[in-house]
């Protein structure tokens, strides 16, 4: 019982029109651009909390060796 192959329009995929494949470009675009601009911002803050607590532990070891030059500390 072989069929005889489908002869009418092809039903697998969607055929998109012009302004819906542009709408669904735009749409990728911004959300590509989201998550760039996402990793960019978590990168960013990343590096300043970093600066700051290399900050914070070199201000705590300067007051530290002040204090003891100062005889508070022994």
């Amino acid at each position: 019982m072989d069929k005889p192959p489908y002869q009418g329009p092809e039903r697998r995929y969607p055929v998109l029109s012009e302004e819906e494949l542009d709408l669904l470009a735009e749409r990728v675009v911004e959300r590509t651009l989201q998550k760039v601009t996402s990793k960019m911002y978590q990168e960013i803050g990343k590096n300043i909390i970093s600066k700051l607590l290399t900050g914070v532990g070199i201000g705590v070891i300067g007051l530290y060796f002040y204090a003891r030059d100062r005889g508070w500390v022994q």
